[in-house]
Parts: C-alpha cells; sequence; structure tokens
C-alpha cells in the first residue's frame, strides 16, 4: 500500500502590545515526506495529476526534470516545501516549457484582481477556488494574484495596467458594484469574469468581453413566490445584500406586504420585532437576513407562539449551520430557493484540501463556474466540455433554481420526495 504522509508544521504567531507581530518565529510551512519505497517516474507521475492526486504527486516528482514546472507551481501554490526541493524552487520565473501528455492540457495564464481592503477574507477563498480548478485541469499554469487594496478608480487602472504589461489576457476580479463598474467602462483588451456582481446591477452599457456571475436573487425570488399566499412580511438588515434583496420583495409582491421588520445594527434585541406581532400570524415571511440574525428570528417567532403561513429565505441562509444554529421546530415550515446546483466530487475534493468550500459558498461557486468558463471558451482550444452546466446569457451566468427544505439533518429538494 503506497502512503504519503502530509506534516504540516503550524507555527503560532504571538502578538505583543500593540498587536505587533513577533517576527522572530517563523512562519508556517507545509512539509510532505515520501514514505513510499516504489518508484515513480513518467506516465505514473501523468497519472498522478490525472486522477488529483497532488501530494503524491509532489511528493515522487522531486528530481523529476520533465516535471519541473509543474513541481515548482503546484509547491510554491501549495507553500509545500519537500526533501531536497530547493533546486526545483530556485528558477520559478523561467520560460514556461510544454509537456507532452497522453491527453494534454494548455498552458493557462490567468491573472485574479482583488481589492484586499474591501472583499477581506474572500480574497483566499477566491484563490483557493481558481487554484484548485488550475489542478483539477491538469495543466501547466502562471496564476498571479494583483491587490490594487482599494476600489478607487485610479488603484484599479494602475492594477489593469500592470496585468497587461505583464502579458495576462484572462482575468477574474472579485469587485463589488463599484470595482466593477470601472473595469466595464474602462477596460476592452482583456476577457475579464466578475464573480461577485449580477449584471442585472449594472445601469451602464458593458462590452461583451465583461462578464458576471453574481446570484440572480430576483429570479430566487420569484421562484420562492410561487409557494406565498397574499399576506407578506419581510426582515432586513442594513447590509446591501439584504436591502437588495428586500427591494426585490416589494416590487414582486407590493400592496400584498403587510409588515416590514428592519434590524438596526445597533439594536441586538429582537424581541420587540416579534412580540405580539398579530401580522405575521398566517403571513408568508422572508427571511432576508443573514444566517446568525435568521436563526435568532426564526427562535423567537416559535417562542411567542407565532404561526406563519410559510418562511422563506435565499441563497443568503443556504447554509449547513442553519441545521446546528436552529432546532428543526423552527425551520420545519421553512423553503429556501439554492442555485448551487452542479457538483464534481473530484474538483470538491481538490477544493477540501485547500480547506476551500465550493458546496455552499456561492461566491466560491460562481469564481469556479468563471474559471471554467475562460478556461474552456478561450485557454485550452481542444478542451470540448465544461465541468459547469451553467450557460451564460448576455454575458451574465444563468443560475437555475431548486427549492429546498431544511429538514432534520440536510436540505431536501422538495421536487424530489
Amino acid at each position: 500500500m503506497k502512503k504519503i504522509v502530509i506534516i504540516l508544521l503550524i507555527a503560532s504567531s504571538l502578538f505583543g502590545v500593540g498587536k505587533r507581530l513577533n517576527t522572530s518565529i517563523p512562519p508556517a510551512k507545509n512539509i510532505i515526506i515520501d514514505l513510499d519505497p516504489f518508484e515513480c517516474f513518467g506516465e505514473c507521475l501523468r497519472d498522478y495529476l490525472k486522477r488529483g492526486l497532488i501530494f503524491s504527486f509532489l511528493a515522487k516528482a522531486k528530481g523529476d526534470e520533465n516535471f519541473k514546472e509543474q513541481y515548482a507551481n503546484l509547491a510554491l501554490s501549495l507553500n509545500i516545501q519537500t526533501q531536497n526541493s530547493a533546486p526545483f524552487l530556485a528558477d520559478t520565473k523561467e520560460v514556461k516549457e510544454e509537456f507532452d501528455y497522453e491527453k494534454k492540457g494548455s498552458y493557462t495564464k490567468i491573472a485574479l484582481l482583488v481589492p484586499q481592503k474591501i472583499i477581506g477574507k474572500y480574497t483566499i477563498t477566491v484563490t483557493n477556488s481558481i487554484l484548485s480548478y488550475l489542478i483539477f485541469r491538469n495543466s501547466d499554469f502562471d496564476f498571479e494574484i494583483f491587490n490594487c487594496e482599494d476600489e478607487k478608480e485610479e488603484s484599479i487602472l494602475n492594477a489593469l495596467r500592470e496585468i497587461k504589461e505583464k502579458g495576462y489576457k484572462y482575468i477574474v476580479a472579485a469587485m463589488t458594484k463599484k470595482g466593477a463598474k470601472t473595469i466595464a467602462l474602462n477596460e476592452r483588451d482583456l476577457q475579464v469574469y466578475i464573480p461577485t456582481v449580477n449584471k442585472m446591477d449594472t445601469s451602464y452599457a458593458t462590452t461583451p468581453n465583461i462578464y458576471f456571475g453574481g446570484i440572480d436573487y430576483l429570479k430566487q425570488i420569484e421562484k420562492l413566490s410561487e409557494f406565498s399566499n397574499d399576506k407578506v412580511a419581510y426582515f432586513k438588515d442594513e447590509s446591501p445584500v439584504s436591502s437588495k434583496i428586500s427591494y426585490f420583495v416589494e416590487q414582486i409582491f407590493q400592496d400584498k406586504i403587510v409588515y416590514r421588520g428592519e434590524i438596526e445594527r445597533k439594536n441586538k434585541n429582537y424581541r420587540w420585532l416579534i412580540k405580539n406581532n398579530f401580522y405575521l400570524n398566517d403571513a408568508t415571511i422572508f427571511l432576508n437576513t443573514p444566517l446568525i440574525k435568521t436563526s435568532l428570528i426564526l427562535s423567537q417567532i416559535r417562542y411567542y407562539n407565532i404561526h406563519p403561513y410559510i418562511s422563506l429565505s435565499t441563497q443568503i441562509n443556504y447554509n449547513p449551520y442553519l441545521l446546528t444554529l436552529t432546532q428543526y421546530a423552527d425551520r420545519k415550515n421553512m423553503l429556501i430557493a439554492n442555485s448551487i446546483l452542479n457538483q464534481n466530487i473530484r474538483l470538491e475534493d481538490i477544493n477540501s484540501v485547500l480547506n476551500n468550500d465550493i458546496r455552499f459558498n456561492w461566491i466560491n461557486y460562481s469564481t469556479s463556474i468563471g474559471i471554467d468558463f475562460l478556461y474552456s471558451s478561450f485557454i485550452d482550444e481542444f478542451q470540448d466540455e465544461r465541468v459547469f452546466k451553467e450557460q451564460l446569457t448576455n454575458n451574465q451566468v444563468d443560475y437555475q433554481i431548486e427549492i429546498l427544505k431544511p429538514s432534520l439533518s440536510g436540505f431536501e429538494n422538495i421536487e424530489e420526495e
């Protein structure tokens, strides 16, 4: 039996007064040690890559000149040091070489543009989504992250200029509506995919080289409306997403709305919104709030013996933690619209290795769709089949929708019951 042992050396970061990093502590490193006594060359290594066994490949490929480039790319991307790896990691800027695989992938050169001060933690997850896909495709790739820090026009345009100077033609840009507008109005050369914005949110003309992947909340609300009655209430908070979803509810139901519950940022007590609220009885309640607030609202509704007709929510609450933050009695009369439908088990596993979620995180899922579209449409001319089934209509990902019921231990598709 072949055994590859992955040893993670995790260094703890100590913070002193003023939260200054103690730089005497070395950074964390991932080290792979090969404990398999059998040799692996040529076809054996190619087979590891095709099957997505990247750690087995890294353990065996050290010292093999024919796989120098793939080794260096994967080792650096995953922050991995292996025994005797220095000769490979010393020269990572040399010109890419092509290799003759049994089923050869194309050379992929793609950039990621992020305003890290704006999107924060999503910088890491979007990065891992792209990296996981490139590993999945088993192609020789050049992937670089460009951080424009913020979404000021000057910052974005300078980053785009640098991207083009370095020879990149395909870019994933994780932006808000503000940054997306700057790119759409100024960029004409690069093929740009924006996973975080829906084209419907753009009030300006866009060019054929700009693609959008944001979730279609309006379409989800329309689908959920099939399960509503003529008495509608909703809860929202002050976040942009919640406000947008609530706007769609207003547009669709108009004079059917009997109650609007707005949670202010400073108010942590939801009791006054629900206690003795006769409007909520026998009403369709749209929960346009993030997970924690939704869980608290549901528990309060049951605690105060409110009996809604049904509780409905969009993608915003499609999260496995809903099952642990609420009791089954809180959610048994709830339906959720979901557009994360197409799963590739191998790609999902590679994401899991990088501690990345494309099963419930729609931004990661959208990013994966976008890189799949760019790869299949422009990068690999020999690739006939895309991984994801979602099509792009008028430069926007056309998401399908399923309606799920949060059950005792999972989410059940009501159409399959």
